[in-house]
């Protein structure tokens, strides 16, 4: 399983694909950060999450620096290499637990 879950997450950091996240997602975010809430099941992730999120970048890329497995569950750290709408650039360093 663990393998499998590593690999997951490391085809959502290439692709994207929402429809690799399971129908029923519980998405945290920081409510320091843009767009920062919980959004729960995948359509609030695609419609609400990133439609917003979206409002403040121009460019937002996830590049993960590192993914660790155990059982089922998969860390991850890395960037945000972002653009805000304003112009603004740099990078926002994040840590995911899937």
């Amino acid at each position: 399983m663990t393998e499998t879950a590593k690999t997951l997450v490391e085809t959502w950091y290439r692709t994207g694909d929402t429809t690799l996240l399971s129908e029923g997602i519980v998405w945290s975010v920081l409510t320091t950060f843009p767009a920062g809430g919980q959004y729960v099941g995948r359509k609030a992730v695609e419609e609400q999450f990133f439609t917003r999120i979206m409002k403040h970048f121009s460019d937002y890329v996830t590049l993960p620096d590192s993914v660790t497995a155990e059982g089922k569950s998969v860390a991850t750290t890395g960037v945000y290499r972002v653009r805000t709408t304003r112009g603004q650039s740099g990078d926002i360093a994040f840590a995911h637990v899937w």
